[in-house]
């Protein structure tokens, strides 16, 4: 930290600083630095905006906080509701997979009727008139 609480940032960086005069000077509202910012949608800072030139930023904040956590939550269902279905197939498959798994022999040797080895074969023929 330098004088009057100044925080440097390392170079390169091109956000302003805090402590900087002219920052400091320019009494910037709070929208304002929300839209410099860059991080939150333009519905919300038109919102908030709103809120703070009627003096009822509370009470908006809220608001957006509300219209976000439901827009979250639809888009979650509409998640959950479309992996859904694909999760059921993929289940389906595991399952038809172990089946297979399971009874392709039983099946299999049922099919080929009772297996003998070539010396069960041999004493079968001689011992046949």
């Amino acid at each position: 930290m330098g004088d009057r609480g100044r925080i440097d940032y390392e170079p390169g960086i091109t956000t302003p600083q805090l402590g900087d005069p002219a920052i400091d000077r320019e009494g910037r509202s709070f929208t304002e630095s929300l839209e410099t910012a860059n991080w939150m949608p333009e519905l919300a800072i038109d919102m908030i905006g709103i809120g703070e030139r009627s003096g009822s930023l509370r009470e908006m904040l809220d608001e957006v906080a509300t219209f976000y956590d439901a827009e979250s939550e639809v888009r979650l269902e509409q998640l959950t509701t479309t992996l859904e279905p694909a999760i059921l197939v993929v289940m389906g498959g595991v399952v038809v997979v172990i089946l297979l798994a399971i009874y392709l022999p039983i099946i299999q040797s049922i099919s080929h009727g009772p297996m003998m080895n070539t010396s069960q074969e041999e004493v079968a023929r001689a011992s046949r008139p």
